[in-house]
């Protein structure tokens, strides 16, 4: 390696490594306070088909929009921490790694028995049972939401 390129490579590194962090941790902290608003607003009733614990519509299509905007500030804070452009391949990386490792784990759901309507956030997120095809679909509204927050797509002039 070049003699050059190794202090370089001594500030990237941490560099990068900080802004996929710092950014998976902003959509965490986002994913989980919104969508624990989400399930408060819309109750077990409406995240919920009625006594299943499949989800609802309703609940698909929030956190379809919800994961969209963690991922678009997941995106702004990548390119903010780290302006080289590389850290949000890395994230979006993450992202893919992580759906991937979601759908390979994902068992056959379990029969939970009826649900009744009393049920609190962490039951629910616990016992929650979601079509197959939203495995796939998140992976990809991640690296949509990655993308254009950090405007990869859609660059403003």
């Amino acid at each position: 390696m070049p003699e050059s390129t190794v202090p370089f490579m001594r500030r990237r590194i941490p560099n990068i490594i900080l802004s996929v962090v710092g950014s998976y941790a902003t959509m965490f902290v986002f994913v989980f306070v919104t969508f624990t608003v989400a399930y408060f607003i819309l109750g077990a009733d409406g995240a919920f088909r009625p006594d299943s614990w499949d989800v609802s519509g309703a609940w698909i299509v929030v956190t379809i929009v919800l994961g969209f905007v963690a991922a678009y500030l997941g995106g702004m804070v990548c390119i903010r921490i780290d302006t080289s452009g590389k850290a949000p391949l890395y994230l979006i990386g993450l992202v893919i790694v992580l759906g991937i490792v979601t759908i390979v784990f994902a068992g056959a759901p379990v029969e939970m028995g009826p649900r009744t309507s009393d049920v609190g956030n962490f039951a629910a997120m616990a016992n929650a049972q979601q079509p197959d095809w939203v495995l796939y679909v998140n992976p990809l509204v991640g690296v949509l939401g990655i993308a254009f927050g950090c405007r990869m797509i859609g660059r403003s002039k």
